[in-house]
């Protein structure tokens, strides 16, 4: 139990980290923008939308792996 605690921890600071890095990208695309710095429209959706993709799959597999199945639990070749 202690070990799906570090891991759920080290999982939420990761996912502070990509909120403040959304966060921090939107303010300075929103502040550069007016003086024609920054990134394309194209880049800047490409940057959001690939690091919340990565997210979600970071977090699908610490669910998976702090969550498993009563399935995925038994050994192998024992059935019920």
């Amino acid at each position: 139990m202690g070990e799906r605690k570090r891991y759920a921890d080290n999982a939420y600071g990761i996912t502070q980290t990509w909120i403040g890095f959304l966060i921090v990208i939107t303010i300075a695309q929103f502040s550069l923008k007016p003086l024609d710095m920054g990134l394309s429209d194209a880049a800047f959706i490409t940057v959001f939308t690939t690091t919340t993709a990565s997210i979600f799959g970071f977090w699908l597999l610490v669910g998976q792996y702090l969550f498993r199945s009563q399935k995925a639990k038994r050994p192998r070749g024992v059935s019920r």
